[in-house]
C-alpha cells in the first residue's frame, strides 16, 4: 500500500529578517553617532542604539532559528554580544581620545592671558629655538578682547595638533587707539581723530619669557573740516591707516623662523 509523504515546510522568516534590517540599520546609524559625538559611554545616543542593536540581534537570531535550529539562535546571540562589545570597545577608546583632545585644546586657548599680561609658564611646552622653525599660537585684538588668528599665514605656524606641549610661541597683535585731536561742531557733535598703532608682541610658551616685541605705527588721521557731516545722534571718529598684516608677518617671520 503506497503512503503519500507529506511534509511540513516552515513559512520563509520575513518578519524577521525585517525587523533585523529595520532595527539594525537605525541602531548603526546612531552608534556612529555616538562614536563621532559623545563625551561619556552613558550618552543619548548609546541609550538609542543599544536597544536597537539589541532588539535588530534578537530578530536575526529568530531568523537563523528558521534554517540552523538553536544553532542559528546561539549564533545570533554570539555574533550580538561580539558586535555590541567590539563597538563599546571601540566607543570607549573614541571618546578618550575626544576627551584629551578637548582638555588641550582649552590648555592651548588659555595662553591668550599672556596677551592680557596674566599669562602663565608652561613647563612642557615646546622649548622656543631661535633661528629654527617654531610654532606659534597667535591672538589679535584691543587687548581686552582677544581672538585666535586662523588666517593665512597665521594658521601654518599652528601645531598640527592643537597641544600645549606642539606649541613654542604665543604672539599677541594688540591694535592701540590714541585720540590725537578732538573737534567740535554746532549742536555739541565731536569729532575725534585717532592714530591706531599695533603693538606686536611674542612671548616663549615654555618660559614666559617676552622674546620679542614692537611698534609698528599707524597712519595720522584726516584733519578736520569746516564741515562735517554727523549721522545719528552720536560723534564721528575719523581713524588713520592701520599697520598691515603684511608689516606685522614681516616682523614675525624672523622669530618664529618661517
Amino acid at each position: 500500500m503506497a503512503y503519500t509523504s507529506h511534509v511540513t515546510r516552515r513559512p520563509f522568516p520575513w518578519l524577521a529578517l525585517l525587523g533585523a534590517v529595520v532595527f539594525l540599520g537605525p541602531g548603526f546609524i546612531t552608534w556612529s553617532f555616538a562614536e563621532h559625538e559623545a563625551m561619556r559611554i552613558a550618552s543619548d545616543w548609546f541609550y538609542i542604539s543599544t536597544p536597537l542593536l539589541l532588539v535588530g540581534f534578537v530578530c536575526l537570531g529568530l531568523a537563523l532559528h528558521r534554517f540552523l535550529g538553536m544553532t542559528g539562535v546561539i549564533i545570533g546571540v554570539v555574533v550580538g554580544v561580539a558586535t555590541l562589545g567590539g563597538l563599546t570597545f571601540v566607543l570607549s577608546g573614541s571618546i578618550d581620545e575626544r576627551v584629551e583632545y578637548r582638555a588641550q585644546l582649552r590648555r592651548l586657548d588659555l595662553t591668550e592671558a599672556f596677551c592680557t599680561g596674566v599669562g602663565a609658564a608652561q613647563p612642557d611646552a615646546m622649548p622656543y629655538t631661535p633661528g629654527a622653525p617654531n610654532t606659534m599660537v597667535t591672538y589679535s585684538g584691543s587687548g581686552q578682547v582677544m581672538r585666535d588668528e586662523f588666517g593665512a599665514p597665521f594658521r601654518d605656524w599652528r601645531p598640527e595638533t592643537p597641544r600645549v606641549d606642539q606649541t613654542a610661541l604665543v604672539g599677541c597683535i594688540v591694535d592701540i587707539r590714541s585720540e590725537i585731536e578732538t573737534c567740535q561742531y554746532d549742536g555739541g557733535r565731536m569729532l575725534h581723530r585717532v592714530r591706531v598703532d599695533r603693538a606686536v608682541r611674542v612671548f616663549s610658551l615654555q618660559t614666559g619669557q617676552l622674546v620679542g616685541e614692537t611698534l609698528l605705527a599707524g597712519g595720522m588721521p584726516d584733519g578736520c573740516h569746516s564741515l562735517e557731516e554727523f549721522y545719528g545722534s552720536g560723534d564721528n571718529t575719523r581713524a588713520g591707516t592701520v599697520p598691515s598684516d603684511e608689516d606685522v608677518v614681516a616682523y614675525l617671520r624672523p622669530l618664529i623662523g618661517r
